[in-house]
């Protein structure tokens, strides 16, 4: 026994070890907090850095959390990840762009299942590009252990899936331990084999609970019992135990002192129950853990004591147990900050309860053949019956197996075909829904190409039929202005042939962007369709520079965006009011800018300016497709769109492309 406990030793000093060698990918600090600081508040807080990846609170504390990214790290596809489950609040903040706190997520076992980022049992938040600082406000009714990570997508993927591997192992283990000894319990009718099934059950669901199975699969939208569950479970397990250890040890025969001793555990253990739903949830975490604390010191003492009497039994137990209570001390000590956090560690727990559970199987296995020894010595009768019974149970447990075995390979190939379908339901699915899109678009964009066609034909013809005319009556009386505004009406006619033109073939590529454009020309242009909109209210100032006057660029995009940004500077301004239009070459980037005096845009409505159809004008006069249009060319063309604004003093838009 003392090798298994050196060997431990060295594996846990040697996770240790390559845990502390880790790069550094981030700086946590960290500051208790009272319930009533709000996560705005936690900015203005003053953090002390923690040496050390994991932090560890008391049952109970409100913990103000600031984690500092390394800018190499902080890069969309990244990941804060918390492998630990039992945070009953998680609220994730960040500054935005005006450095106000904005939360980005509340969550925790308190909430449904469904407010978490990423639907995982422990805690997963996607990094924001080019945000470093994130500020986190947790509590819990149970320990708090943060062993912050930074992970690639493909890395939480890997780790994720090992974990719900190994897991899935643990279950199936528990499970074949689980009917194996409820077929011996059904074949032997013995009341201890039902007491162990009953323990085997509640380990493991009180395991699930630990890391947080439960709340995943149970009960995603009970919040009410997941921040509970974990210590329900813990006691409900401590009362399975209890039983077991008196009916396997022969409490009540060989130690009844130590019987009525550890009875006792059972009135604890309600006692914690009932404080867990009075509302006392970090007494009822502590009076459960102080329980079973007791109770497996009680078991120690007494196993050992039963083992200097030659016990077989209780050799098993003591081996068992120790190894188990072993792998409780390495979680105990890694949640306080004794060791250095790593997933064997945490997984200790797992690898400690399968190691006794299996150990405690072969030692009721064992305790048949016991039973059988004892009758030989009684009778010759008895000695036949026990060599009979110890050939059905070997059929049996031959069987068994077998059974286990094959059962196991059929749900794993079911389980194998069913994802396969799923992927390819899924698949199917994304690619019914896109031609149905595009379909629909098609119907769309005919109905409306054919609608214009005949308007516009009637337009041209009135055109052509006036320009006729004024060309004959030109001699006798000259009018410049006439063919202005004619002209005003071939640029109307003529852009919205184009655009009908457009619709025609939408869906094809329009990559061309090689046509060199003269912007200031552009600009003109489009405040000569303008005209009629700005009247004598709104002056229009211009800024060109030669140097950003030609662009390589599609004409009619360029143009498109030019438009729209003018129109909504136009709309922005309610009587009187003032546009500047400006050109500028920075760093080989040409910049168009456009500035009006009007309304400006709420903060509210400034996230949501580049959402399709969103609109802030009255209905019937904005279609609320303009930015989010001029967004999409801008960014086809590799470029940004920058917007500065304040309520009632006025928007400036900044396009920034490259020349």
């Amino acid at each position: 026994m003392k090798k298994h406990y050196f060997l431990l030793l060295i594996i846990c000093f040697f996770c240790f070890n390559v845990h502390a060698q880790s790069s550094k990918k981030f700086v946590v600090s960290s500051t208790i907090i009272d319930q009533s600081t709000s996560g705005k508040d936690l900015i203005k807080l003053n953090f002390k850095e923690s040496d050390q990846d994991v932090l560890n609170f008391e049952i109970g504390e409100w913990v103000g959390i600031k984690l500092d990214v390394h800018p190499h790290f902080a890069t969309k596809g990244n990941f804060i990840y918390i492998p630990y489950s039992l945070l009953d609040l998680v609220e994730l903040w960040i500054l935005d762009e005006n450095n106000n706190p904005q939360k980005l997520i509340e969550t925790g076992q308190s909430y449904n299942f469904n407010t978490r980022a990423i639907e995982k049992s422990d805690f997963i938040f996607p990094i924001v590009e080019d945000v470093e600082s994130y500020y986190l406000r947790i509590h819990s009714s149970k320990p708090i252990v943060l062993p912050f990570e930074i992970l690639t997508n493909k890395d939480l993927i890997e780790a994720l899936t090992t974990k719900d591997k190994l897991f899935g192992i643990y279950i199936g283990l528990m499970l074949v331990m689980f009917f194996y000894n409820l077929s011996l319990f059904i074949i032997v009718r013995d009341k201890t084999y039902l007491y162990y099934i009953l323990y085997i059950i509640t380990l493991l669901t009180a395991q699930l609970a630990l890391f947080g199975y439960t709340d995943r699969f149970l009960f995603p939208n009970s919040p009410e019992i997941n921040h509970k569950f974990a210590v329900l479970s813990g006691a409900i397990a401590g009362i399975f135990t209890v039983f077991f250890i008196n009916d396997f040890l022969k409490l009540g025969q060989k130690a009844p002192i130590f019987s009525k001793l550890l009875f006792l555990v059972l009135i604890l253990e309600t006692i914690g129950i009932f404080f867990l739903f009075a509302g006392f949830e970090n007494f009822a975490f502590f009076w459960v853990n102080f329980t079973s604390l007791y109770g497996s010191v009680i078991a120690i003492i007494v196993a050992t004591k039963l083992t200097r009497t030659g016990s077989k039994q209780a050799k098993f137990f003591l081996l068992a147990w120790s190894v188990f209570l072993l792998s409780v001390v390495i979680l105990v000590f890694m949640s306080i900050g004794l060791l250095s956090y790593s997933p064997f560690l945490k997984g200790s727990i797992i690898i400690g309860s399968s190691f006794e559970v299996v150990l405690l199987s072969i030692a009721l296995a064992d305790r048949i053949n016991e039973m059988r020894r004892e009758k030989i010595y009684s009778q010759d009768k008895a000695l036949e019956m026990s060599q009979e019974n110890q050939r059905i149970i070997k059929e049996q447990n031959k069987t068994l197996e077998q059974m286990v075995l094959l059962r196991t390979k059929e749900l794993q190939k079911s389980n194998k075909e069913l994802k396969i379908t799923l992927q390819n339901l899924k698949e199917t699915q994304s690619q019914l829904v896109q031609t149905e899109k595009m379909a629909s678009l098609g119907v769309l964009t005919a109905g409306v190409a054919h609608e214009l066609n005949n308007p516009l034909n009637y337009i041209q013809g009135g055109y052509s039929a006036i320009l006729e005319h004024v060309n004959e009556n030109q001699k006798k009386s000259p009018n410049k202005e006439l063919f202005e505004y004619l002209q005003w009406i071939k640029t109307g006619t003529d852009r919205a042939t184009k655009i009908v033109r457009s619709l025609n073939v939408y869906g094809k590529n329009q990559n061309d962007f090689e046509e060199n454009v003269n912007v200031h020309k552009l600009t003109n242009d489009c405040l000569l369709i303008l005209k009629h909109k700005l009247k004598d209210s709104i002056k229009i100032e211009k800024d060109f520079s030669d140097h950003a006057r030609i662009i390589k660029m599609n004409r009619k995009k360029i143009h498109q965006i030019l438009l729209n940004l003018i129109d909504n500077a136009i709309d922005s301004i309610k009587f009187e009011g003032e546009i500047k239009i400006s050109t500028e070459l920075k760093k080989n980037n040409i910049w168009l800018i456009v500035k009006d005096n009007g309304q400006g845009i709420s903060e509210e409505n400034l996230s949501k300016v580049f959402d399709p159809f969103f609109t802030t004008k009255p209905q019937g006069k904005g279609t609320g497709l303009g930015l989010s249009t001029v967004n999409s060319i801008v960014n086809e063309c590799g470029g940004k769109v920058k917007i500065e604004t304040e309520v009632n003093k006025g928007t400036i838009i900044s396009i920034i492309l490259p020349k």
